[in-house]
Formats: C-alpha cells, sequence, structure tokens
C-alpha cells in the first residue's frame, strides 16, 4: 500500500489543479489507515493476541486487519489440524461425484465470506513477493485460472497463519517456496 501512495503522489505533481486537493485526501486517508491500525493492535493487545498477531503480520501479503481475523478465528475453536482451520474457513474443496460421474469440485464457503475475502486479498498481495510469486506462477502453469491460483494461495497462506500459531514459531519466508502445489 505504501508502494502504491508513493505513485499517487509522483503522479499528483502532473496535476495542476487538484494536485492539492488530492494531497489533502491522501493526507486524511493516510491518517485515518493509521488509526485504523492503531485500533485493531489496541483490540489484539487486550485480548492477549499480541505474540500470534505479530507472527502472522511477518507473512508477506498479510495486513493487520486479515492477521486480526486470523487471531480471532484459530481462537474461537480448538482445530485438530490445518484441514479443519481450512474447512472452518469455508475454503476446502467440496467434492460432488458419484459412481460413474465426476462432479463439479467447489470451495465449501461454509465458514466466514469475509475472512475469506480477505484472505484472496491476501493472496492478491502475496502473489506479487519474492516469496510467493513461484507458487502462483506454479499454479498458472498448471493450468488454473488467475482466480483459482490466488484461491490456492489464500489457502496456503491460511495454513502457514494456523501453523504458525499453533506452534508458536516465527514466520519463516523462504521455507515456503518449495512448498507442496497441492494444497
Amino acid at each position: 500500500m505504501v508502494r502504491s501512495l508513493g505513485r499517487i503522489r509522483q503522479s499528483m505533481e502532473d496535476l495542476p489543479g487538484f494536485a492539492r486537493e488530492v494531497r489533502v485526501a491522501l493526507a486524511r486517508l493516510t491518517a485515518l489507515i493509521k488509526r485504523f491500525e492503531q485500533r485493531i493492535a489496541s483490540l489484539i493487545n487486550e485480548s492477549g493476541w499480541t505474540e500470534p498477531y505479530r507472527r502472522i503480520l511477518k507473512i508477506e501479503g498479510v495486513g493487520a486487519l486479515t492477521a486480526a481475523g486470523l487471531c480471532a478465528v484459530f481462537h474461537r475453536a480448538a482445530f485438530s489440524g490445518a484441514d479443519a482451520f481450512i474447512a472452518f474457513l469455508g475454503m476446502d474443496v467440496s467434492v460432488r461425484d458419484s459412481g460413474k460421474k465426476t462432479g463439479r469440485r467447489a470451495l465449501s464457503k461454509k465458514g466466514d465470506s469475509e475472512m475469506r475475502r480477505l484472505l484472496y486479498n491476501a493472496a492478491m498481495a502475496a502473489s506479487r513477493s519474492t516469496t510467493w510469486q513461484p507458487f502462483y506462477q506454479r499454479m498458472l502453469q498448471r493450468g488454473f485460472s488467475r482466480t483459482q491460483a490466488l484461491v490456492a494461495l489464500a489457502r496456503k497462506l491460511a495454513r502457514v497463519a494456523f501453523s504458525v500459531m499453533k506452534n508458536a514459531a516465527d514466520y519463516v519466508p523462504k521455507q515456503h517456496e518449495n512448498a507442496c502445489a497441492g494444497t
């Protein structure tokens, strides 16, 4: 987001009349984002989730709101594993097969739609990072559409976040470059 703000500031120099108004609006927006992130951090501190929140924020693509949401989902129930966490989010694949017919495969979408949206947005940001771009490109090479590749990356980010919270371990970015492409 900071890079986008820098690009906006650079392009404002070309606008003669609107530059001042845009600068004022941009300053207000930046202040509002900062206040919002401070409010999230204070709520996280009150809940006692500071360490998991801090660890999740280190995952490329994951911002303050997504990290807070993942912490809240993780602490909502005792999950037996990453598969249960993914299913709770509604990002598990439901299969509709019969004895002779292979049916459609789609996300179950049984969980919180807002959390799925946040993870999808995190995946869009992560797909441009040096850590996650190889995974995203492998999904595209396998014939996935861009949306399917981003959903696969969102699932992977959720699995990594679950692992970081469950094991109380710090996130190590380079560990996931050659991760299994099936999740």
